[in-house]
């Protein structure tokens, strides 16, 4: 018997109020005045009207079920988190390296890190492997978002491409283009913002999208809203071609200024490298 003496006796009181409850129905079913049925309520042995050991022996194996239920889920938990500890010792900032080195030279035939995309590079490496370095080398921050500001042709989403599909923290990569056809079609875009989300090419979408007359402007309002609904901004990331004051001219002030707030900006400057990497 796993149930307590304790617990046997709520079983049998919670069995016997259902008991009660019935007769009750029952009769005031049948017509019988409530002062009534309330004194014969009080003439009636109870216990002897219920089957205690059916009640006990069902109350006891349920209990026996969630118990073991309760095992398999600790089990389950356990387990996750030893293959969790596994994938963090693994993923290091160096495999994160070597990823993007592979993508890139079986895409273009070669890889190299210049001054002016190697914080990108370091960054991307430190932030996805929780590297301590992301904060004490390069100065940014574990609670907010990564935004990548350059010129087109930079490398900016490719780079995020080669690592989006690693399994300590993939990285979801749709285009702002994609969601403006959404909200052109449906008034709306759901995005799951439980995982590692990259919005690319922030600002090359139309300013106001118009959805049956209904003019929308959905980047201005996700991030307003993203602001207000949670308390970092780690599970964000952004890519765009503007410069700040180009943000704000899009946008407005109030949502610059937002972005100020939730994202470590990584700025990349050179020439455009399409065919040259």
């Amino acid at each position: 018997m796993i149930l307590t003496e304790e617990e046997q006796a709520r079983v049998i009181d919670w069995a016997i109020k259902q008991e009660q409850t019935r007769y009750a129905r029952s009769m005031a079913e049948k017509g019988e005045l409530p002062q009534k049925t309330e004194q014969k309520m009080l003439e009636i042995g109870w216990k002897q009207r219920i089957d205690i050991p059916t009640i006990l022996a069902t109350a006891n194996q349920r209990a026996h079920w969630e118990q073991e239920d309760k095992r398999a889920k600790e089990e389950k938990l356990k387990a996750e988190q030893e293959a969790r500890e596994k994938l963090i010792k693994e993923w290091t900032a160096g495999k994160f390296y070597l990823k993007i080195k592979s993508h890139f030279i079986h895409r273009h035939g070669k890889f190299f890190m210049q001054p002016w995309n190697d914080q990108f590079i370091k960054a991307i490496c430190f932030f996805l492997s929780a590297d301590p370095r992301f904060e004490t080398e390069l100065g940014f921050s574990f609670s907010k978002g990564l935004l990548i500001q350059g010129t087109a042709g930079l490398g900016k989403t490719e780079t995020i491409r080669a690592v989006a599909d690693n399994p300590l923290y993939p990285i979801k990569i749709i285009s702002i283009l994609e969601v403006s056809e959404q909200v052109q079609q449906y008034g709306k875009c759901h995005l799951n913002t439980k995982q590692l989300l990259m919005l690319d090419d922030i600002g090359t979408e139309p300013e106001v999208i118009n959805h049956y007359g209904t003019k929308i402007n959905w980047f201005k309002d996700f991030i307003e809203l993203y602001y207000l609904e949670n308390k970092t901004f780690s599970g964000l990331m952004l890519t765009t071609n503007l410069g700040g004051e180009e943000l704000e001219s899009r946008y407005g002030y109030r949502v610059r200024s937002r972005i100020r707030e939730m994202f470590n900006v990584i700025k990349l400057e050179s020439d455009d490298l399409r065919g040259k990497v």
